[in-house]
């Protein structure tokens, strides 16, 4: 799945803005919560820049019957591009 090029952009300035504002530490907001909270933020409507959980479990039941591994649905992993 490719995504916009502007998405590592946005990640890699809410890094930057929450250690230039001393807002990210490893007990408030690590590099992996900062990461989720841009894209949370990416995913939101009217914005949209990459797609929701919501979006791709659409698509994923338009593309037939889900997979499963272990009963562990894996109905995700069948994307080429969306």
């Amino acid at each position: 799945m490719d995504w916009d090029p502007r998405v590592r952009y946005v990640v890699t300035a809410v890094k930057h803005w929450m250690n230039e504002n001393e807002l990210a530490d490893r007990t408030m907001f690590n590099s992996y919560a900062q990461v989720w909270l841009a894209l949370f933020f990416l995913m939101q409507r009217g914005i949209e820049l990459i797609p929701s959980l919501v979006c791709l479990r659409i698509l994923a039941t338009q593309m037939g019957p889900a997979q499963s591994l272990s009963k562990v649905e894996c109905a995700y992993n069948n994307f080429r591009e969306i």
